[in-house]
């Protein structure tokens, strides 16, 4: 649109009768310079040939400097802001003509001596040229900034303020330009205090450094100081906790300048921070797919699709991108209420031409899970509702084993009954040689996954790395305690994780739906694993914020953690696919019926089990899948007991 415009000879005519005030002046100006710069040059009275050659380029002279500035923007400036990047612009313009015609002196013969211009000559006009056109837009800004704070335009008010200000950097002589220009903000600003000596005893526009934070008490007594503002770019939470401490023991109102930090409800807590753009944060380049192509759609296209957990972060994502292929039905299924309906609400405002059915239900009720399973008959399933926080798990293993094994291996049975034609299970990086209750669990269901082979449904499951932005994600829990003011919670500083974006996440699990046939797992290439350390610097970094704004404090790994996560196992075979950056793992060669028999015993007993028990029985499962060239290394983690 914008360079459409500028091609548009009617826009030139436009700006130039827009700005023709501006024009005029500084014709008259390089009129009068060109002019002068004759009479310097010859003291007073030019001989009769300058005089002639003056007459001659006069016109020409003025309208090539009136053009150069045109053709670079010189009349696109706002005098009363006149800036120093403007005078730079200003000065370019105005050295371009003189260039010329120095230019013209060295390369034009004397038989051209009407246009050879004196370079004495050409070297006084642009000073007084560029002189006058600077001096004319300094008192446009000065008239502008003074007639900005004339009393006459401010109604009366009580009594102004008396502010003190602390930090002489950037942002508080920002404030104090602020307070002297908008009287309608009623402050008298008496000084700053700051903590670097070299500035103390200064003065910054104005304004005197007149102490330093220590000193404010005494300041506020000796010049009668009714409010302190804060304005201290990227200032350790520390500092601000000490400078309002202070204050409120005063107590004098304290305030921080906004968009950094805010005194709310007598806590100090950041009021505006930049979105955290999740892509800065993965340490690679995001995955584009772009989009999905006919294939793909004709997969999905006027089927009744089943997503478990839709209401989740990953579930409500595959329900949106699921309605761009118009299902027949898409069917959401949730327990948690608010989410299940949160998601329902916003595919009705945003996909209303889909048919859909939102049903409430735990994964565990099988008898209810059967009747609408029966009824809805899904032609394809996504199964993303699980637990799967680690450490929450660990302290409610049964949970975990009945929800992620149980409520699976029920929905599996009953999508083999209704006759459903693709199964898609989503799994975890946690799931590889796993230490928690989740991840056992969740490699259990791997292993089911991949034994329940050759069958009418077709099966496949995505392991996934961790989700940045998911429901109760690293992500979430940072941002909530940066702006809380901190401090960041690590585990451990060395600790390492995959991670990938929702769409990511996403674009896999519809992608691996086509593919899977015989119980494969699908991997995304999430290039090399972060360090949580450095997650939370960029986070704080990208907030707007110093790596010494909010403290970071180590807890030690908390059960059931691993200091790094793992994509596969050693004897797993990784395969491209048709898919750039999605391989895929064949299953392993287990004993089927064993393993059946196993997991069969296991959820029949794991209601009455001990939990001590019940991780043995879970950990010893998953073992006993493994390779026996590797099954030499593998060990079932011991947990931590609990005085």
């Amino acid at each position: 649109m914008g360079e459409t415009l500028k091609n548009n000879p009617y826009f030139y005519c436009q700006t130039m009768t827009k700005n023709l005030p501006k024009i005029s002046l500084d014709a008259i100006i390089y009129s009068f310079a060109f002019v002068l710069a004759y009479w310097v040059r010859f003291d007073g009275r030019p001989p009769d040939d300058y005089f002639r050659q003056l007459q001659y380029l006069l016109v020409g002279v003025v309208g090539l400097r009136l053009l150069t500035n045109f053709a670079l923007g010189v009349y696109r400036q706002l005098w009363s802001y006149f800036s120093l990047n403007d005078l730079l612009t200003l000065s370019v313009a105005t050295t371009v003509p003189s260039a010329l015609f120095s230019l013209g002196r060295l390369l034009l013969t004397p038989d051209n001596q009407i246009w050879r211009i004196s370079l004495g000559i050409t070297f006084i006009d642009f000073l007084l040229a560029l002189g006058g056109a600077i001096s004319v837009r300094l008192l446009r800004r000065l008239w502008f900034e003074r007639s900005e704070t004339r009393p006459g335009r401010i109604p009366l008010k009580a009594k102004s303020s008396r502010v003190l200000l602390v930090g002489a950097g950037e942002v508080g002589i920002m404030v104090a330009k602020e307070a002297r220009k908008k009287k309608n903000l009623n402050w008298d600003v008496v000084g700053f205090v700051d903590d670097n000596p070299e500035k103390l005893n200064t003065t910054i526009h104005g304004t005197n450094v007149i102490g330093k934070t220590a000193d404010i008490p005494a300041l506020v007594q000796t010049r009668g100081v009714d409010r302190v503002i804060i304005a201290i770019a990227n200032a350790s939470s520390k500092d601000i906790r000490r400078i309002v401490e202070t204050c409120e023991a005063m107590p004098i109102p304290v305030k921080i300048v906004p968009g950094l930090f805010e005194i709310l409800d007598d806590k100090v807590s950041i009021k505006k921070l930049r979105d955290v753009n999740i892509d800065d944060l993965l340490g690679r380049e995001v995955t584009d797919f772009k989009g999905f192509s006919a294939n793909i759609k004709k997969y999905f296209h006027g089927k009744r699709i089943l997503v478990t957990g839709a209401g989740g972060s990953i579930g409500s994502e595959i329900c949106r991108q699921l309605g761009a292929f118009v299902p027949s039905e898409l069917i959401l299924l949730d327990k948690h209420e608010n989410s299940l309906y949160e998601i329902d609400r916003k595919l009705e405002y945003s996909q209303p031409h889909i048919a859909r059915r939102a049903l409430l239900c735990d994964i565990r009720d099988d008898k209810r899970l059967s009747s609408l399973l029966h009824f809805c008959r899904p032609q394809v399933i996504f199964h993303a509702a699980a637990n799967k926080q680690v450490p929450l798990m660990e302290e409610n293993s049964l949970e975990a084993v009945t929800t992620n094994i149980q409520g699976t291996v029920t929905l599996l049975n009953l999508a083999e009954e209704v006759h459903c034609e693709r199964f898609v299970m989503l799994s975890t990086d946690k799931a590889v040689n796993p230490k928690s209750i989740m991840g056992a669990c969740k490699r259990v269901v791997e292993l089911i996954i991949q034994t329940s082979a050759n069958k009418k449904t077709l099966f496949s499951c995505v392991r996934f790395g961790n989700v940045l932005g998911s429901n109760g994600s690293v992500v979430e829990v940072f941002r909530t305690q940066i702006q809380q003011g901190g401090p960041l919670i690590i585990t451990d500083r060395n600790a390492t994780r995959f991670f990938m974006t929702i769409p990511e996440a996403v674009q896999l699990v519809i992608r691996a739906a086509t593919l899977g046939s015989k119980g494969e797992i699908y991997v995304l290439d999430m290039g090399k694993p972060v360090r949580i350390l450095d997650l939370a610097q960029d986070m704080i970094n990208l907030s707007g914020l110093s790596d010494k704004a909010i403290e970071i404090h180590y807890t030690g790994l908390r059960p059931g953690e691993k200091l790094q996560e793992e994509l596969f196992y050693p004897y797993e075979e990784a395969t491209p696919t048709v898919f750039p950056k999605i391989v895929s793992l064949d299953p392993i060669d287990i004993d089927c019926e064993r393993f059946s028999q196993e997991l069969e015993a296991f959820l029949k007993d794991c209601t009455s089990m001990q939990e001590e028990v019940l991780r043995q029985r879970l950990f010893s499962l998953v073992s006993s899948s493994i390779p026996s060239e590797a099954s030499q290394s593998a060990k079932i983690p011991l947990r931590s007991v609990k005085n």
